[in-house]
């Protein structure tokens, strides 16, 4: 009568009379007193002779073969050098005043504007600039009917590298313009407004400059 046993080697549950297991394939022994399943060359646990190995069935018939085992896929390393270069980063903006954010400078340059006859002046940090004090005391001395004090005001650059400029005349005579149009007030003596290289325009009496960075 056929009846199931579990296989010896995968314990799934196979004809009892069978040579090889229908899930692992592998070969089947039994005990030649009772027929317990075993492993190829197990003693049986009731009588103690070693199990033999069942021949096949008659016309050539072999194991069926073992149950294909799954290999997981793995995906290669990407190679080097095979990631696409990250996109350059774009400048900061103001936006509230519609301006990038240029360059740290280390000079500026003022260039005098309205056809006014003077050369370029470097700004150098914690320059003053005025008729009688400062680098350009020479140079701005024939302008004192513009207004121009013999102190006027000085520029200076902080230690992030921002810009400023404080008046020094004390007679409402430093101006700090965007657009040229010097409707803003004008600086309080001893009191300091940020200016941006390349944007700005000061105002120092009459004389109105424009503000150029040196890198």
């Amino acid at each position: 009568m056929l009846t199931l046993a579990p296989c010896p080697h995968c314990a799934a549950r196979v004809p009892n009379d069978g040579a090889f297991c229908d899930i692992c394939g592998r070969p089947l022994a039994g005990c030649p007193t009772c027929g317990e399943l075993a492993r190829p060359g197990e003693k049986c646990v009731t009588h103690g002779v070693a199990a033999v190995v069942r021949p096949a069935a008659k016309g050539g018939s072999t194991a069926p073969p073992p149950a294909p085992i799954a290999t997981p896929t793995v995906a290669p390393p990407p190679r080097r050098g095979s990631n696409p270069p990250a996109p350059a980063a774009k400048p900061p903006s103001h936006a509230a005043e519609g301006t990038t954010v240029q360059p740290l400078a280390r000079k500026l340059r003022l260039v005098a504007l309205g056809g006014v006859a003077l050369p370029p002046l470097e700004v150098d940090a914690d320059t003053i600039v005025g008729r009688g004090e400062g680098p350009f005391a020479i140079l701005l001395d024939p302008f004192h009917d513009k207004g121009l004090s013999r102190r006027h005001c000085q520029f200076r650059r902080g230690a992030t590298g921002t810009w400023s400029i404080t008046d020094l005349a004390g007679r409402g005579s430093t101006m700090v313009s965007a657009d040229g149009t010097w409707s803003a007030a004008p600086l309080a003596q001893n009191a300091s407004q940020p200016i941006e290289p390349g944007r700005d325009q000061v105002r120092l009496g009459s004389l109105a400059f424009k503000v150029e960075a040196i890198a």
